[in-house]
């Protein structure tokens, strides 16, 4: 194998001692993501044993020598055949796509086959209830001020990606031997297969992450009150559940998930939308990253995904610079946050290529040295550049082994990572770094960052919804009783959740939800679980407890969001992602000082309404085919001194009398052939205080209703 293929993006002179990535050094860009191109050289040098401990590759790895990869191609079918003759089994995911567990020496013949434009492997993206309800206006649709006849996001597919899922949990559970969730796989960095049936999901008791995060998540927007807790119920707790549980965060084990959420729906000829509380800003921040372009695609064919916008609000994860002369530098500074390994990924607004070269400065002599070439390489660490196909611009992804390699680039306390980028004139180049951040600057020499361009990929997609943060609770109760109290203003942006702008002008985020102090179900099964006073709240069933606790971020936002999809889905089970926009776009409440129907970089549209949605949703259709004089005819809204009545179909005839409790009528109403969407308030402003009777009655259904006016 020639080593050259790892070092194809390197400008590598004899007559200098630093590295300097340019793409004018005619050779082809590697194929490769850089931590794989690293593995694979670390794998020649000191053997793929070594290797595999350094990086923590699982035993199954090492005993197995294969990488569980995403292919990215032109032509899935003539690199799946091709594969099939190499001894290589390759899953299919779209028509760009397919994964694969590949031998390591086999990975870079399968780069070179010609239809092969990227290989992802040994990349791992991020994991990014009580008041959440009331503050969208689920609570209006999930309990008693709410929906007579709730939706409850009855006959839609929620799908979950995430890790640490306890999938025995009695938010799940519809009693001690059923549970709705109707598909769980537990991915690793080895081959498993999904788990089915309701007894066997219920014995697999968890995906064996020792984590939280996906049990909340799951329980947010799908947490049942039949067996779970009467109080912390999820926003849709009628939904089935496909539950993917994965200990390795990768491209591949994404992939696979999503095709399997996709796969169990499509089988069921249900309506199904995904969630993905996790992420990364490794790529360039247009939209145009072949993991999110996939996934667009399944969007486009049906479904629907919403995804995380990131927790990085307030980092400063990105820094740009205009060159405004030829030849000119920009220094950034790095803080590692004391990772072993760190990321960056750059790239041009433009096709304007730059060089990029790798430095240590130290904090004590404030001097800057360039990393030589031989250190750079020893320590496991990459760096190439390309052309994007589909933009042109110019990108660089940098993968940096700071310490804990065969050598460390970092040796000293006092020096930090730093890059330097020499561009051209009238150019502008951005980049982002993670783990860790980029430094306010020291002295005149380095360039300062800021604090925008954050959202995470895969919320970048152009068809998926990418999710903010707002606060609506800012305090939450410890089961012991305790009240535990943050400094969040209640209705402000979250202080961590992502913001753009992006490239190619991506209206991105989307749309904030509560994301602050969730409460929600938690893994007791995660080996590291600590009994703390983020706990609100212990069931006890069959000998066994269960816990729900807060927690906070982008990702219990977007559980949030995926509930509400699902109620909608529900009432309408054709609605496309462009609907969902619009929707999202006419309903969504503002923030302070955002004008309505105005879109802005932090807030997206502003803060999701699921009942407002709800009458939009039920609207589209309204008098076009839709049934007439059903037996769930209408949902109440029920408020002050009003109640809403929105009509579920269309009807030939509603009638509505408020009598007091010794029979006289107080008033009554007509409405002739009431539309399906069509709202009515009624209003009781004027009736004196007591309890009265409501009577609402339709072709097939009479309903009686009690309101007490204080």
């Amino acid at each position: 194998m020639k080593f050259v293929h790892y070092i194809i993006c390197f400008l590598l002179s004899s007559n200098l001692n630093i590295i300097s990535v340019a793409a004018d050094n005619g050779y082809a860009p590697s194929k490769i993501n850089v931590e794989l191109q690293s593995f694979i050289r670390q794998s020649h040098q000191i053997g793929f044993q070594k290797a595999a401990r350094s990086r923590g590759l699982s035993a199954g790895v090492t005993a197995t020598k294969k990488i569980n990869l995403a292919i990215y191609c032109s032509h899935t079918a003539d690199i799946k055949a091709k594969l099939d003759s190499m001894g290589i089994c390759a899953h299919d995911i779209s028509a760009s796509a397919l994964t694969a567990y590949v031998p390591v020496d086999k990975i870079e013949e399968v780069s070179q086959l010609s239809t092969v434009k990227r290989i992802v492997g040994l990349r791992h993206k991020r994991l990014l209830m009580d008041k959440a309800r009331a503050a969208t206006e689920a609570d209006q649709i999930l309990n008693g001020t709410g929906l007579e006849t709730p939706y409850t996001g009855k006959g839609v597919i929620i799908g979950i990606i995430d890790c640490g899922i306890e999938y025995d949990h009695l938010a799940f559970r519809e009693s001690k031997d059923s549970t709705r969730i109707i598909a769980a796989w537990n991915m690793g960095e080895t081959e498993t297969s999904p788990i089915y049936g309701s007894a066997n999901i219920i014995a697999e008791e968890t995906d064996g992450v020792d984590e939280c995060h996906g049990t909340h998540v799951t329980g947010i927007a799908a947490g049942g009150k039949t067996m779970g807790s009467s109080t912390y119920y999820g926003i849709a707790p009628g939904a089935e559940i496909v539950a993917v549980g994965c200990s390795d965060l990768s491209d591949a084990n994404l992939l696979n998930g999503m095709d399997l959420i996709r796969t169990e729906a499509e089988k069921r000829g249900m309506p199904w939308v995904a969630n993905m509380s996790l992420g990364s800003n490794i790529h360039a921040h247009d939209g145009y990253e072949e993991f999110s372009m996939v996934l667009d695609t399944m969007v486009i064919n049906g479904g629907h995904i919403v995804s995380a916008a990131g927790n990085e609000g307030n980092d400063y994860i990105h820094a740009m610079y205009d060159f405004t002369s030829e030849g000119e530098q920009a220094f950034f500074l790095i803080d590692d946050g004391g990772e072993e390994e760190i990321y960056l990924y750059l790239v041009g607004e433009d096709s304007a290529e730059y060089t990029l070269e790798p430095y240590l400065y130290n904090t004590d002599t404030k001097t800057l040295t360039p990393i030589p070439t031989l250190t750079w390489y020893n320590s496991g660490s990459e760096i190439y550049a390309f052309h994007n196909e589909h933009t042109r611009r110019y990108e660089t992804q940098v993968y940096a082994s700071l310490s804990g390699g065969p050598v460390d680039l970092i040796q000293q306390n006092k020096q930090k990572f730093a890059i330097c980028i020499t561009g051209k004139t009238g150019s502008r180049v951005h980049s982002w770094v993670e783990p860790g951040c980029f430094m306010l600057s020291p002295n005149t020499k380095f360039s300062d960052p800021d604090r925008s361009y954050q959202i995470n990929s895969p919320a970048i997609g152009r068809h998926i919804l990418a999710i903010g943060s707002y606060t609506s609770s800012k305090r939450f109760k410890t089961y012991k009783g305790t009240s535990v109290t943050s400094s969040a203003t209640e209705g402000d942006l979250s202080f961590f959740s992502s913001v753009g702008p992006s490239l190619d002008n991506l209206q991105k985020p989307d749309v904030c939800a509560p994301g602050q102090w969730l409460i929600s179900a938690y893994n007791g099964k995660n080996k590291s679980f600590i009994l703390d006073n983020y706990i609100s709240e212990i069931n006890t069933f069959d000998g066994e407890k269960f816990y729900y606790g807060a927690m906070q971020g982008t990702s219990m936002a977007t559980p949030v969001v995926t509930g509400i999809i699902a109620l909608w889905l529900e009432a309408n089970p054709d609605l496309t992602h462009k609907q969902i926009l619009d929707i999202l776009h006419s309903t969504s409440m503002p923030f302070n000082g955002q004008n309505h129907q105005e879109w802005n970089y932090r807030y997206g549209y502003g803060k999701i309404q699921a009942y407002e949605g709800l009458k939009s949703v039920l609207a589209i259709n309204a008098g076009i085919s839709t049934m007439r004089n059903t037996e769930q005819p209408v949902t109440i809204l029920k408020e002050n001194n009003q109640w809403r009545l929105l009509f579920n179909s269309s009807e030939n005839f509603a009638k509505v009398t408020v009598h007091a409790l010794d029979g006289r009528q107080m008033y009554s109403l007509n409405f002739s052939y009431p539309e399906r969407g069509q709202e009515e308030i009624l209003y009781f402003n004027n009736l004196p205080k007591g309890v009265y009777l409501i009577r609402i009655q339709t072709r097939n259904s009479t309903s009686a209703h009690k309101i007490v006016i204080r």
